[in-house]
């Protein structure tokens, strides 16, 4: 569909606004970028890091952006204005994943300080930090309802943590766990979980990053050669986002033609 070209280094995080009409990218130029997914254009470039960004993630409402930063911080951005309303700062390394709760309430951050930490987005407080991997964490997440916390982790394990006591529980490799409203993790790979909300489609990669494999009414393709070499990625209903060590970000539609 579109490869959209801005970020001046590689492209290390993407995601898709919840209603799919637009694109987030963060980059080791220390930018974030929003993106109409429809025209491939850039929307507006928030500068506020003071180093590279390493992770992006939409509120579900579409209205904010929060980045997590080898500087360190994680930093609240108006999605609309490209405004920064808010730097949350604790981790003690590399922010290496950020992610917002459904309701947009509180983010939840990963590090390479091999803490998971829970943020307050309204007043800037830092609610929990919850402490067990014995290596960086690679990947959070909130459950749908917002109560848990899960986090995948270098040491290769998937742990997740009650939000509200930070009671802990280990998930197996290979293993899945069903939430109260229907949403499931599953430890997909050591260290690598996938979360689906209730009764969302799988869209997913294959291990040597040349098939995208998906659920019916989309079909499984292979990914053209001259697309592969992605790192981050991210998929909204048909679509899927991937981006590069060149800095290009590149929307591509599932669906037959």
């Amino acid at each position: 569909m579109h490869v959209l070209e801005g970020h001046s280094d590689e492209v290390s995080s993407v995601a898709f606004s919840p209603d799919g009409k637009y694109i987030v990218s963060g980059a080791w130029d220390k930018a974030v970028q929003v993106w109409s997914a429809a025209t491939g254009k850039k929307q507006r470039k928030m500068k506020g890091h003071s180093d590279a960004v390493r992770s992006v993630a939409f509120s579900s409402n579409g209205t904010q952006v929060v980045s997590g930063s080898k500087d360190k911080s994680v930093q609240v951005w108006d999605a609309t204005t490209g405004k920064l309303e808010r730097i949350l700062e604790g981790h003690l390394e590399t922010l290496v994943s950020v992610a917002f709760s459904r309701d947009g309430k509180r983010i939840v951050s990963g590090s390479k300080d091999n803490s998971v930490r829970v943020w307050n987005t309204i007043t800037g407080e830092m609610e929990r930090v919850l402490e067990g991997h014995s290596n960086w964490t690679m990947s959070v997440a909130f459950s749908p309802d917002g109560k848990k916390v899960v986090s995948g982790s270098h040491d290769h394990s998937v742990r997740i943590w009650d939000t509200m006591t930070g009671e802990v529980t280990l998930l197996p490799a290979s293993k899945s766990i069903a939430f109260p409203d229907g949403g499931t993790v599953t430890h997909i790979m050591p260290g690598i979980f996938q979360l689906l909300a209730p009764g969302e489609k799988t869209v997913s990669i294959s291990q040597d990053k040349d098939w995208l494999l998906t659920e019916p009414p989309m079909e499984a393709c292979s990914i053209p050669p001259e697309f592969r070499g992605f790192y981050p990625h991210a998929f909204s209903g048909s679509k899927a986002c991937f981006g590069y060590g060149t800095g290009l970000v590149v929307i591509v539609d599932l669906k037959p033609v």
